[in-house]
């Protein structure tokens, strides 16, 4: 679906506000709503009671998220992660009927060391223990159950490991939105770059870089000139699969840029790459700053000692516009685009 508008955001919240009503989850759920939804649920009290759910999380979601524009940087991050979890639960509850609002008490992600894998816990627990050693790139989540790995599933990504340790750097870097700017800000490529074209479903996977010089992503993705054939064309550097199979190669993905166009992702060493999943998991770790380290969060929005508040301002803007857009497409299970009307005298 594509929509006409001059206010993005606002458009797509009303039209996920369509499901506050729930007459209008049953009817998507049950198939009377026209949709792209292939498996439609039975009309049962149980799924009357899903509807009920989901209307819920949509009606809380949309309180949070006017009440994050409502305050500043300091105050908002954490209602900007209750109402990404809100809508994340909304997802879940529509995609999958065998999981429960019991099963998603819990984030599934965690701030405590103690959770972490044992390679990773000593290091987390020196860190945690230690204020002067504080910095947001090193902030981190350590994945348990509940709703982030319920979610990566859900959105097709891969499902991360119960203990597997996400730092808010890693993720900063693969946010299509923020490659240029982390780039900037921090000297070195995003795990992000942005494609001139790819291969059609179904061909071969191959792509094709905006970039005339291959440096930058050949040092993010050595496999490239490795596992891959060099595949020039439209006048562009590219590479295809020598096997012809359509698949992605496991250290390398497509992601959809949030207005337009498609990047090429490294995906996170737990493996998770989807923006919802990534934007979930960045959204959970600024909220626990903001909760459990006020001081130290005033101080990085002062900006003396480090600028990186910078790039997590827009990281919050988004967070804000995709993630929201991302759960629309996840309830519906179909496309939707935003643009705005242009005029020619």
């Amino acid at each position: 679906m594509h929509v006409w508008t001059e206010t993005p955001v606002a458009t797509i919240w009303s039209h996920l506000r369509y499901f506050e009503a729930p007459a209008n989850v049953r009817n998507l759920l049950t198939g009377a709503t026209r949709s792209l939804r292939q498996v439609p649920w039975p009309p049962t009290e149980e799924t009357n009671l899903r509807a009920d759910e989901v209307a819920s999380c949509i009606r809380q979601a949309s309180e949070y998220f006017a009440a994050s524009r409502m305050v500043g940087l300091a105050t908002s991050p954490l209602l900007q992660f209750y109402c990404a979890q809100a809508l994340a639960k909304a997802a879940i509850l529509c995609s999958d009927p065998n999981v429960t609002l019991v099963e998603l008490r819990y984030h599934g992600l965690s701030t405590r060391p103690s959770t972490a894998g044992s390679l990773e816990r000593g290091p987390l627990q020196a860190y945690a223990s230690t204020p002067a050693d504080w910095t947001l790139e090193r902030e981190f989540a350590v994945v348990n159950e509940g709703v982030f790995p319920h979610l990566a599933r859900v959105v097709g990504d891969s499902v991360p490991r119960t203990g597997a340790v996400l730092h808010l750097q890693e993720l900063l870097r693969l946010v299509p939105e923020l490659a240029e700017v982390y780039q900037r800000h921090y000297g070195e490529s995003s795990h992000c770059f942005p494609l001139y074209s790819k291969a059609k479903r179904g061909e071969p996977f191959a792509v094709w870089f905006q970039e005339k010089s291959l440096g930058d992503i050949l040092a993010v993705f050595p496999e490239l000139s490795t596992d891959l054939e060099r595949h020039d064309d439209h006048d562009q550097p590219g590479f295809r699969r020598r096997d012809g199979q359509a698949e992605a190669p496991p250290w390398a993905k497509i992601v959809r840029h949030s207005v337009a166009g498609h990047f090429l992702v490294r995906p996170h060493p737990c493996l998770v790459y989807k923006p919802l999943s990534v934007l979930f998991a960045s959204s959970f770790i600024m909220s626990n700053i903001v909760r459990y380290k006020p001081a130290f969060w005033m101080r990085a929005l002062d900006g003396a000692a480090s600028g990186t508040v910078g790039i997590l301002e827009q990281l919050c803007t988004t967070i804000e516009r995709r993630f929201a857009h991302d759960i629309l497409e996840c309830i519906w299970q179909e496309r939707f685009s935003f643009g705005s009307p242009g005029y020619l005298a």
